[in-house]
């Protein structure tokens, strides 16, 4: 690990270590950013510009050395090149002249941010003397390199540092490349709506001996690397662990939980509820299909003796659901065992949360009422999930989905219960969409991207009027910028000047409208539920859209897992480090880690 320290360097045009040795580049003079960031989203930025809990003032300015190969790290303010789409605020090229003799082995530090759906997300165009292009490699995601976050070795990217952050650990890869012959100048370009950040970079005569790729070991088969452990980890009903006694059973007796003038949960008899509980995941635990319904009274018993009195059902909307490009129904079999289940809590005192939108595909919304973007997307359900998600927010006919998905489940009879999911108070709170942060979305699909622009367009229109007022406000407006033409084009962050404050009204504007048209959908079907979304992380943008929700419901996680092999899939990766023992964030400032 390396520490945190900063200090200054000589800068010269190169640094060999000696004359046999490779040479280190300087990359200050097209350089845009340095490795610490004081302030988020000023524009001026460090890094990837989100500020000092997430930048890498970690590394230790001076020569690291990695396989052989010396990798100098600046200290100043122009310590990497960043590039990236123009709404980054980075530009989107380097031009990078080399040192005549130097070798042909290129030797690149860097990684990607915000690299979801980013493929390709850069080119390094080797250039002779005169100018003429010798020849372009293509970075490739997964290959070369990855996103800075939870950080793993690639076939050509060995991951050559590693940074405790507040949250992970981030780290950046080491890759290898060979140029042409001739190379005087390097361009590198980005070519994908992610940020490419090179730290620095080494050329050399002969290629270097970087450490081998792991093998990769098979998940979960015994005899290969790993070893099967049983771990059933059942309380003893009636031993001083059993915690079932604190239950108030059955769920729902009181009545439904709504939030009261003082700001705390209520049932309707007046009592406090409080709530404590876990989430039981319908895909890691293929509880929906795996399990046998006998066993469905052995795990309410499980979860009765944990003293858990709250379950969130994650993932409802794509396992209850049936959804295809022609339809939507009920999956009768699954829901039979969620009504089981549901009954075995709800004898115990265990109340439920579900989310109406996380998982499912949305195929038959999308199908309807974006044909053109289903048929060019209907292979790519990340893709598909990553615009509905965000684009409910402005297109209302994908909220007619949303609300036929919304009410196969909620107007379903519990045959053990006798009510319908809706009328039932053991279903304490609703989540009109899960982690569905229009300020995460609204750039990870093109067709998305554009739907944030028009709608800041109009934002914009009805703010200003015309091309006149927009330049009173903004100061002036740059060349072939014009509201009355439509030529305004998304700034690159949500925090800084006039131009990313209009935007945050804008999408924040969009996503409250979303949620109370949903909200109040939901409580015309006779919905009495605690409602809620946006619940994902804490921020300025956060704040002001969870106003009209009943209830905040935020997701913060410490040590979230990591995928060495596969996002989602076993093996998965943890950092293993304590809470407490981090200098930055939460230990410091608890209050980051709560609701806002």
């Amino acid at each position: 690990m390396l520490t945190r320290t900063l200090l200054g360097l000589a800068l010269g045009c190169l640094l060999p270590l000696s004359a046999a040795e490779p040479l280190m580049l300087d990359l200050s003079p097209v350089a845009v950013r340095a490795l610490a960031d004081p302030v988020a989203n000023d524009g001026v930025g460090g890094w990837t510009d989100q500020g000092p809990e997430r930048d890498l003032s970690g590394l230790t300015p001076g020569v690291l050395r990695f396989g052989g190969v010396p990798l100098r790290l600046d200290g100043g303010p122009r310590a990497c090149i960043v590039l990236g789409p123009p709404e980054r605020k980075v530009p989107p090229t380097a031009t990078l002249r080399l040192p005549a003799g130097a070798g042909h082995h290129l030797y690149l530090l860097h990684a990607l941010a915000w690299a979801r759906g980013a493929d390709r997300p850069g080119r390094i165009v080797a250039l002779g003397a005169d100018g003429k292009e010798l020849g372009a490699i293509t970075v490739t995601a997964g290959k070369d390199v990855a996103d800075w976050w939870g950080a793993n070795d690639l076939p050509n990217g060995r991951v050559a540092a590693r940074v405790a952050i507040d949250e992970a650990e981030v780290g950046l890869f080491l890759s290898h490349y060979e140029l042409p012959a001739g190379t005087a100048v390097l361009r590198l370009e980005a070519t994908a709506t992610a940020m490419w950040g090179v730290v620095a970079a080494t050329l050399a005569e002969q290629a270097a001996d970087l450490p081998p790729l792991p093998a990769p070991q098979p998940a979960g088969v015994a005899g290969q690397g790993w070893e099967p452990i049983t771990a059933e980890r059942v309380i003893e009903a009636g031993s001083a662990a059993d915690l079932s006694f604190l239950l108030d059973a059955p769920a729902g007796r009181r009545g439904f939980a709504s939030p009261g003038p003082d700001g705390r949960l209520r049932f309707a008899d007046g009592t406090r509820a409080r709530f404590a509980g876990s989430n039981l995941s319908l895909v890691a635990g293929d509880i929906l299909t795996r399990h046998q319904p006998e066993r469905m009274a052995e795990l309410a018993e499980r979860w009765a003796r944990l003293g858990d009195n709250v379950c969130r059902l994650l993932y409802i909307d794509g396992h209850a659901v049936t959804d295809t490009a022609d339809s939507l129904a009920l999956n009768a079999e699954r829901m039979a065992r969620l009504d089981l289940l549901a009954a075995e809590m709800r004898k115990r005192g265990i109340y439920l949360t579900i989310d109406l939108m996380w998982y499912r595909v949305a195929r038959h919304g999308l199908a309807t009422h974006c044909p053109e973007f289903y048929a060019r997307y209907k292979d790519d359900a990340k893709t598909l999930k990553t615009f509905y998600v965000g684009a409910l927010n402005f297109i209302p006919a994908l909220r007619d989905d949303w609300e036929a998905a919304a009410r196969l489940i909620l107007d379903h009879v519990n045959p053990h219960t006798g009510l319908a999911w809706k009328d039932d108070p053991q279903l304490v709170a609703i989540g009109v969409a899960n982690e569905d942060n229009l300020d995460h979305f609204y750039t990870r699909v093109s067709e998305l991207k554009e739907l944030a622009r028009r709608a800041y367009l109009d934002h914009l229109r009805a703010r200003y009027r015309d091309d006149a007022g927009l330049a009173a406000a903004w100061g002036a407006l740059r060349a072939g910028e014009s509201l009355e033409r439509g030529t305004i084009e998304l700034p690159g962050s949500i925090g800084g000047g006039v131009r990313e404050a209009d935007l945050f009204d804008c999408l924040a504007a969009a996503q409250a409208a979303s949620y109370r048209d949903m909200a109040a959908r939901l409580r015309r079907m006779g919905c009495k539920q605690v409602l809620s979304a946006t619940n994902m992380v804490s921020s300025a943008f956060t704040a002001a859209v969870r106003r009209p929700h009943d209830a905040v419901d935020n997701h913060a996680y410490w040590d979230h897992p990591r995928f060495p092999v596969k996002e989602w899939s076993l093996p998965y990766g943890f950092h293993g480090r304590a809470l407490l023992g981090v200098k930055q964030g939460w230990r410091e400032n608890p209050a980051a880690f709560m609701a806002t």
